[in-house]
């Protein structure tokens, strides 16, 4: 609070000097009333000063905090503000490589060419991008001109880390008129950094007017979001997860693909810039390389990594830099100390020339490998308090099916992790190594029964213990999952007790639905509807549908064409079509053919015989030609239909032969179709009767989904 023009603290001094003044004025006086009154005045008086400077001592302890976080923590922060995006004029410290000097000896960055994806961009003002891409296809600098673009006046927020990013959004000052800039999105996602609560309340505004703008890798997005699939003693797909998949699914962040080589557009747009002897050898020398990577010299450094490892050249240098490629594609993101490096180089080179190399030659190693390659990127970069191997030799290692990391480097991790960390490179390990050494990771995350991980960690651990067909184990960790409030662990538990207990089968699979796990609204939504209650299975499937969970959007078209909704069952399969369903494409096809459009009906029929779905759609067409007295065609689309042997195109077939004067053959498809899953003749007669009056819901077999 302000008196006028005044502080609290201009009044605090000025009452010391008046308190100070009195006190002297009434001590000269020879009284001991007096000078006890003269005393008890400055007492109170100094503790009334002390009240009003309280709050200004506070907001100045408060400030230097501030300056100090801000200065450790962010990249760019300049006396303890944040800078515009406008005065950012040195794209490298937001994490753009350097370029490869041109011939003029200019080590500045060539023009930016402009990509497709800048109209998508443009068109994303104020929402929140990710942009992915393999390392060095232009990610960042597309993201750092973007951002010069469409936001100059706005300040920019670049922590170095996820616990400076889980400050500012804690204890930091307001975020208004703020781009939030995650270059390498994965670095950040921990229990400690970004999580969805704090994703949703940035993109919903609530820390001030925020724009979240992040790239990241395509082998880590693919990671987080698809999750490592495992082995499957069931037959069914299981996977194991990442515990950040939530982040990136958020609908609210808009993501947004870099492709490595430049387009044909983008090639012409090159062309046409200022000439830039960079630029152009890249366009016509390198044809197969993308610009960014030539730029970056990510061949050259892979090269100098490789031709390093020979025993004439850099063993240890090239061993040093092994262990921080794979730390980093195990998830480890710590900078490395040259002890670090020397402890893991013996995992990478012969033991003898460890035992036998002198101090000098590992500073020498060192040296080697943190010299640049053609004054860009070195092959160690330093970063915070040690060095990083770079994104492209991350890449290249992770494509490179020979370049797997040894077993030792995970028992290396085994006593470093923490339980955020463990989660993360038992994923990793996994992936990379064997479930046994994932597993073992999987256990440590779940030692602190507090950790917010430890439901995801624990459904993790029983689908590996499910892999390798130790039952027990597997129902038992699924059930400490889905207790922890753990959608998937809800998930696998109901899969697994679903036969011995429908009821508690169809709770868990509800508390998965609403934990956003889609396989089990989809599950749920089906048991529901095959029930006959399709109202609670539409309830159920409109959440998982709205959320672009495919599967879902075909059940519940199902639901809406058995409860006579047409054209909302239509639009919704629609919508399944076009994100690639091809159950949804053929029940569009029926819906056509119960309209009387049959020559829609046979197009979409002709274009799925080439998908997994053949005999349905060869059955429907011949029908059509059934129906239309065409036998002999008839008799060939069932046959075709029958490589497969379903019951219904078997009845058909016998029909057909038996209307072409061929009751033998009639006779032997009709008993195929008794082994092949009719119930009775009865049965059998039933359908043709149907499928005869034109009832083409029962060609197809019902609806698919």
């Amino acid at each position: 609070m302000k008196f006028g023009r005044y502080s609290p603290g201009f009044f605090a001094v000025a009452i010391v000097i008046l308190v100070l003044a009195i006190a002297t004025g009434l001590t000269k006086i020879n009284n001991a009333v007096v000078a006890g009154i003269a005393g008890a005045l400055a007492a109170i008086f100094s503790l009334l000063a002390t009240i009003l400077l309280a709050p200004t001592v506070e907001r100045r302890k408060k400030r230097a905090e501030i300056l100090s976080e801000l200065h450790k923590g962010f990249r760019l922060a300049r006396n303890g503000d944040l800078p515009k995006v406008r005065s950012v004029d040195n794209a490298v410290m937001l994490g753009v490589h350097k370029a490869t000097p041109s011939r003029r000896g200019d080590g500045a960055l060539p023009p930016y060419v402009p990509r497709d994806v800048d109209t998508e961009l443009e068109a994303a003002f104020q929402a929140s991008i990710l942009i992915k891409g393999d390392s060095a296809s232009g990610k960042t600098r597309t993201a750092y001109e973007f951002i010069r673009r469409t936001y100059p006046d706005w300040r920019i927020a670049a922590p170095v880390d996820g616990t400076a990013l889980r400050w500012i959004y804690t204890h930091g000052p307001r975020l208004d008129n703020t781009v939030l800039w995650l270059d390498d999105l994965e670095r950040y996602i921990r229990n400690d950094g970004l999580d969805q609560v704090m994703l949703e309340d940035l993109l919903v505004g609530g820390r001030g007017r925020v724009v979240l703008v992040a790239t990241i890798r395509l082998v880590e997005y693919d990671r987080i979001v698809n999750g490592v699939p495992v082995g499957r003693p069931d037959g069914e797909q299981r996977h194991i997860l990442h515990s950040a998949r939530g982040v990136l699914e958020n609908p609210d962040l808009i993501k947004l693909s870099l492709e490595r080589k430049l387009s044909e557009s983008e090639q012409d747009r090159a062309m046409q810039m200022p000439a830039d002897d960079r630029i152009l050898a890249a366009l016509k020398e390198f044809p197969n390389m993308g610009l960014a990577e030539y730029l970056a010299s990510g061949p050259q450094l892979v090269e100098r990594w490789l031709l390093g490892r020979s025993l004439d050249n850099q063993p240890l240098g090239a061993a040093m830099v092994s262990a921080a490629v794979d730390l980093a594609r195990v998830g480890w993101y710590k900078p490395l100390q040259s002890e670090d490096l020397r402890k893991l180089a013996e995992l990478y080179t012969d033991i003898r020339i460890v035992a036998l190399a002198a101090d000098t030659a590992f500073d020498d190693a060192l040296r080697w490998a943190t010299a640049p390659v053609n004054a860009t990127t070195a092959l160690l970069e330093p970063t915070g308090q040690g060095v990083k191997a770079p994104d492209y030799l991350v890449d290249y290692a992770q494509r490179s099916t020979h370049m797997r990391p040894p077993r030792q480097l995970f028992s290396y991790l085994l006593d470093r992790v923490d339980s955020s960390a463990a989660l993360v490179v038992g994923l990793a390990a996994y992936d990379l190594a064997d479930p046994a050494m994932a597993l073992r990771f999987h256990l440590i995350a779940t030692r602190n029964l507090d950790h917010p991980d430890f439901g995801f960690a624990a459904a993790n651990i029983g689908t590996l213990y499910y892999e390798g067909r130790n039952w027990r184990n597997a129902r038992r960790w699924w059930r400490r999952a889905a207790e922890a409030g753990d959608p998937l662990g809800a998930m696998e538990l109901a899969r697994v007790t679903g036969d011995s207990d429908p009821h508690l089968s169809h709770i868990l699979l509800g508390k998965a639905a609403a934990g956003g796990i889609g396989t089990a609204a989809s599950a749920l939504g089906d048991a529901l509807r095959r029930k006959g209650n399709r109202v609670s299975a539409g309830v159920v499937l409109r959440r998982a549908a709205s959320e672009g969970h495919v599967p879902s959007m075909c059940i519940l078209g199902g639901v809406y064409a058995e409860l006579g909704r047409i054209p909302k069952a239509r639009h919704m399969w629609v919508r399944a079509m076009d994100a690639g369903s091809v159950l949804a494409r053929i029940n569009i096809a029926t819906l056509d053919a119960m309209a009387g459009d049959i020559p829609a009906a046979v197009a979409a029929w002709e274009q799925l015989e080439k998908t997994p779905y053949f005999s349905i759609a060869c059955r429907c067409q011949g029908v059509a030609a059934l129906l239309d007295g065409r036998l002999a065609e008839a008799r060939s689309y069932f046959e075709r239909a029958n490589v497969v042997t379903d019951w219904q195109s078997s009845v058909l077939l016998a029909y057909t032969l038996s209307c072409a004067g061929d009751p033998t053959e009639a006779v032997t498809w009709l008993r195929i179709s008794r082994r092949v899953g009719m119930a009775s003749a009865r049965h059998g007669q039933e359908y043709l009767r149907k499928v005869l009056t034109g009832d083409w819901l029962a060609a197809a077999g019902g609806w698919q989904g």
